[in-house]
């Protein structure tokens, strides 16, 4: 339970200081999208240190995504128990690896007994009705392109976007790919986070923060 804690008061403090960086602590009318919600660790921050922001968040996984709706009650917060990528139906996630917030999607190969079906959408398929998206973050385990590839529409209208690249998660993609959507929508990268240290001190991800040109 400590270890849990203390996870969530680290992504509470990098909730903090990605606002801070962008210039958006304390601003009114932000309409932000919180792509890996977990337990609503995200939400609460931005709940705390934006003025009544918009917030949509995603989470797959139902138990998780239930925990994180008793703990947004009453930010406003609009919380999808839906997964994002770039096609429409269902996926397979893995709860092998940390049930809570750490389970990750299956990619080509055997399905194991630990993975359940979830709910998947294009993210423009359901975001298509806000105009613009002050903040983005993504924080998906190792489907960083899948997700991407999903919001063509809306990174044209996002203007700051955090994303956690995996480090040591399976993936079916290169960085140089992820990349490439992002430069083809004027991303310039702002910052990166220290590497997050995982189970025997292994790098698992890096933050990256990127802003739109012109935004």
């Amino acid at each position: 339970m400590r270890h849990r804690c203390g996870a969530a008061a680290a992504r509470r403090r990098r909730s903090r200081e990605t606002l801070d960086l962008f210039g958006l602590t304390r601003t009114g009318g932000v309409t932000a999208v919180d792509v890996g919600a977990r337990h609503g660790e995200t939400a609460l921050a931005w709940a705390l240190w934006l003025d009544q922001p918009s917030v949509h968040s995603f989470e797959a996984n139902p138990a998780s995504c239930e925990i994180a709706r008793q703990n947004v009650v009453g930010t406003g917060t609009v919380l999808h128990n839906l997964g994002l990528s770039n096609t429409s139906g269902t996926a397979g996630l893995d709860l092998h690896r940390g049930g809570g917030g750490d389970a990750s999607f299956v990619f080509d190969g055997p399905v194991s007994a630990g993975t359940v079906p979830v709910r998947v959408a294009r993210g423009d398929d359901v975001l298509g009705g806000e105009p613009v998206i002050d903040l983005m973050k993504i924080d998906v385990e190792g489907y960083e392109l899948h997700v991407l590839e999903g919001l063509p529409q809306t990174l044209s209208r996002t203007r700051c976007l955090s994303i956690e690249i995996s480090l040591d998660r399976p993936k079916d993609h290169a960085f140089h790919q992820v990349a490439a959507v992002l430069a083809q929508h004027r991303f310039e990268l702002l910052a990166a986070g220290p590497p997050h240290v995982g189970d025997g001190a292994v790098q698992a991800a890096v933050d990256l923060h990127f802003r739109r040109d012109g935004a």
